[in-house]
């Protein structure tokens, strides 16, 4: 026990009085070696403190990945003592690991558990003390973590709400760092005066602690705020004031960080070669035993994976991209991209949760629009489709891949990792139904089985390195390739649209041609899509102006498509991106004159349209591997008068019901039998799905996309957690192909979990239904796939036979009643029986019978 306690003495006298980390995590390392000899792993106080020092030092001193394990076992020890005050210093420690490497879902989620618990600790007289500090501390980080995650604005109230609690309590030290979490909000949000103002309001607090690193931190951000505000002159000095600070402090990440603010500086005042030569130095101070030459231009893979500082040199490889093409170098420009978007994959692979993966998935997007106009310009098509097949769904063909590799690996392995991922999303989904009282404990449990998962995924990687391989840089679907995609698929013209940070652009694919088109800025393009997606809010607000829709819908087709030249009677895959994936280009309108909305020219009367989330994704989709299954399973809850639950009945889910059967052998499940476990039960065993509910979902993140059943919804962890061996799942109902748009992925909605859960196809809806029209649309469609029609085909052909129907009223031809279903998939058929089931046992009963008879009959008496 004393030699454990004098070894952890040194430790932190190295640290403090020294400040020699290398010396602290020396004698903290042997503090813990005495430790856990003396308590056998038991959780003590001393084993807790050494744990916890060892992590705090490894994280200064930049070596975040030997960090996270002492200070996630500290935590446990803090937890099982039940030591809030340790416990709480502690999880501090893991939030400021996971902002400095990207892991912004881990961080986010603790936060929110750490909030919880302060204000429960201030509600008990023994800990209300702590409890006060506590809540101030978290209130300051998760306005870092809006920062971190580039949302200024949001984290603002959160830094003004700690501010005012650090300073009733006098604390000075966490006063300032508030401020200057503020000052980069500011900055960020181009409010430069506020952010100087702030800034300098923390200089003047700090002038009495010797914080080297806070100190250059600060004249780092005047430095950029005087840049913006064209004060170049006072940006280099205090630039130039901030550097001593950094060279005392002398971590890599400040020291680099200077450089890179010099190159900016430099760039601002148009000394491009200047600005790259600091803008070089930046990434050799993060990237250990990288030097600039010609022979290496940018890091090798293996030192960019082997940093410890990735988040930082994912920045200065994008601001390097910039200063090439600043400096008309285009090839050297994509070299340095091409290594930016391996970065990003690491740190995208690095990290189990959404929200992380999600972030350096928009991270990234602005590195491929500029590998699209860079490679257009050098006339390289195949690099141009390169970037947009980047540029898009590469979550959700992870989630795609992660399947094939449970299938390469250890049958007990795979099976940990199985459950492991199941208890996750079980888990995702108990928040999403939680008292508010049970959402702390909740948290933690998610966070312990997230943890658990990412271990796993450790061990597969580590025991198999191909696996982390084909996860990282997934193969990707290539020119030739998406050629032969569309001979298989019958289709004429694969459609991708890049719709980015600045510019949008069409790259058109057919047998003979391919061609990128930029089609305009995307802030103009952006706001003329809005204003048309509007009208599909409600049924009225299309029938109430009939000539400014058909004219403002012309205009979205004249920029998005008559560029193109497309020819009448092709047929269309589309590949959308960004607001695109809402628009239902069916029911843009291709040419004027029209007087009503049944005899608009829309493009459904010219093509026929199908959808893919990427040609990648879609390979996956048209793999030709027979699938085991019965034929068709129809799930309807709320056949009218049937159901007994708070939502309105669907009196003609009956009607849709029979016009599958009229074509398909089929289970069919109703009313108060349609369950939640019935449905996830019956999905995985049939080829056809057809669900005739409610769903519900929005553009935003405020409503979780769920679908009804008789009993509880299911969510989208419910529907990633299913393994499908459907050919078609037909999603009849509301909102089913809408939900948050995340840029890079597209919708994160029902219709996109069940292509991850392993769906061929997807027919889904991007608004609120008719229930009577889509039941007119839906019998016909199974009419026109039973006939032998491809599943595009076949929906195509019913919405246009909707459109075309004589006895529909004009303003029922409105788009907003047939034009919400789209088809994501393959281009497959699945032709109906010719006879029903039971006529087909009756004719080969009888073919056996007569073959008996007929050999009774000449054998020998």
């Amino acid at each position: 026990d004393s030699l454990s306690l004098v070894f952890h003495q040194r430790s932190i006298y190295a640290y403090g009085s020294e400040q020699d980390l290398e010396a602290s995590i020396h004698y903290a390392l042997q503090a813990l070696a005495a430790q856990r000899v003396l308590y056998a792993d038991a959780p003590a106080i001393p084993l807790g403190k050494s744990l916890a020092n060892l992590g705090l030092f490894y994280r200064l001193n930049g070596q975040y990945s030997l960090a996270l394990p002492y200070l996630q076992e500290a935590n446990l020890v803090f937890t099982q003592l039940d030591n809030y005050s340790r416990r709480h210093n502690n999880q501090q420690q893991l939030v400021k690991l996971w902002h400095a490497t990207g892991d912004l879902g881990q961080s986010q989620a603790l936060l929110a558990v750490m909030l919880t618990e302060a204000r429960e600790a201030i509600a008990r007289p023994a800990e209300q003390a702590v409890g006060r500090v506590a809540e101030a501390e978290t209130l300051r980080l998760q306005g870092e973590q809006a920062n971190q995650a580039r949302e200024y604005e949001a984290g603002l109230p959160a830094f003004a709400a700690a501010a005012e609690k650090f300073a009733g309590q006098n604390d000075l030290s966490s006063l300032l760092m508030t401020y200057m979490g503020q000052g980069r909000a500011y900055f960020h949000l181009k409010r430069y005066r506020e952010a100087r103002d702030v800034t300098e309001k923390a200089l003047a607090l700090a002038k009495d602690f010797e914080l080297d690193y806070d100190k250059a931190v600060m004249y780092n951000l005047l430095a950029l705020t005087h840049q913006e505000e064209g004060d170049l002159a006072a940006g280099r000095r205090s630039l130039a004031s901030g550097e001593a600070y950094a060279a005392a402090y002398g971590g890599p990440e400040v020291l680099s960080t200077f450089a890179n603010t010099s190159a900016s500086l430099a760039a601002k005042d148009g000394k491009y070669q200047q600005a790259l030569k600091e803008n070089t130095r930046a990434i050799a101070y993060v990237v250990s035993g990288w030097e600039f030459s010609e022979e290496t231009p940018v890091p090798t893979p293996d030192q960019l994976q082997a940093s410890e500082y990735k988040q930082l040199v994912f920045e200065f490889l994008v601001d390097r991209v910039h200063l090439l093409s600043l400096l008309k170098d285009k090839e050297g420009a994509l070299e340095v991209v091409r290594a930016a978007d391996l970065l990003a994959d690491v740190l995208r692979m690095d990290f189990g949760g959404q929200v992380s993966k999600l972030f350096w998935r928009r991270e990234a997007l602005p590195l491929y629009e500029t590998g699209v106009r860079l490679s257009e310009a050098n006339k390289d098509t195949a690099s141009v489709f390169y970037f947009l097949e980047r540029s898009r769904s590469i979550l959700l063909l992870e989630a795609l891949l992660r399947e094939d590799v449970q299938k390469m690996i250890d049958p007990q392995l795979s099976r940990q990792l199985a459950e492991a991922d199941y208890a996750v999303k079980q888990k995702q989904r108990d928040l999403l139904t939680a008292a508010e009282a049970e959402e702390a404990t909740l948290r933690l449990a998610l966070l312990a089985a997230s943890d658990t998962l990412s271990l796993l995924r450790e061990e597969v990687t580590g025991r198999y390195p191909g696996v982390r391989q084909r996860l990282l840089m997934p193969e990707l679907v290539n020119l030739s390739e998406a050629r032969l995609q569309l001979k298989e698929g019958d289709w004429d013209r694969q459609i991708h649209y890049l719709f980015g940070a600045e510019s949008v652009y069409a790259f058109s694919l057919t047998a003979t041609q391919a061609t990128t088109h930029y089609l305009g800025g995307a802030e103009e393009i952006g706001t003329l899509v809005r204003e048309l997606l509007t009208y599909y809010t409600d049924p009225t607000a299309i029938e109430g102006q009939v000539q400014n829709y058909l004219q403002l819908s012309q205009q979205v087709y004249e920029v998005l498509l008559l560029p193109l030249e497309v020819a009448a009677g092709e047929q269309l895959l589309i590949v959308p991106d960004g607001l695109l994936a809402y628009l239902p280009f069916a029911a843009l309108v291709t040419e004027g004159g029209a007087q009503d909305l049944g005899n608009a020219a829309y493009l459904l009367r010219r093509n026929a349209i199908s959808y893919a989330p990427s040609a990648t994704v879609l390979a996956r989709q048209m793999d030709e591997r027979t699938r085991a299954g019965k034929e068709a399973f129809a799930f309807a809850p709320f056949v009218s008068g049937q159901a007994e639950t708070a939502a309105s009945p669907l009196p003609f889910s009956e009607e849709e019901i029979q016009g599958l059967a009229t074509h398909y052998r089929e289970e069919v499940v109703t009313g108060s039998l349609a369950t939640r476990d019935t449905l996830l039960a019956a999905g995985p065993l049939y080829r056809i799905l057809h669900l005739s509910t409610h769903a519900f979902a929005s553009m935003g993140t405020e409503e979780p996309a769920r679908i009804l059943t008789a009993t509880e919804p299911l969510y989208l962890a419910d529907l990633y957690s299913l393994r499908l061996t459907a050919e078609l799942v037909t999603l009849s109902a509301c909102q089913s192909n809408i939900g948050p748009l995340a840029r890079g992925e597209g919708v994160l909605g029902l219709g996109r979990a069940f292509t991850a859960a392993g769906a061929k196809g997807v027919v889904a809806s991007l608004w609120s239904l008719n229930d009577r029209a889509t039941m007119q649309v839906m019998t016909s469609f199974y009419e026109q796939l039973a006939a032998g029609l491809p599943k595009p085909l076949a929906l195509h052909a019913a919405q246009l036979e909707y459109l075309e129907r004589a006895d529909v009223p004009a303003y029922l031809k409105s788009p907003y009643y047939w034009a919400g279903f789209t088809y994501y998939g393959d281009a497959g058929k699945l032709p109906g029986r010719s006879l029903s089931g039971w006529m087909w046992g009756v004719v080969v009963a009888g073919l056996l019978l007569g073959l008996y008879l007929l050999l009774q009959k000449r054998r020998p008496g």
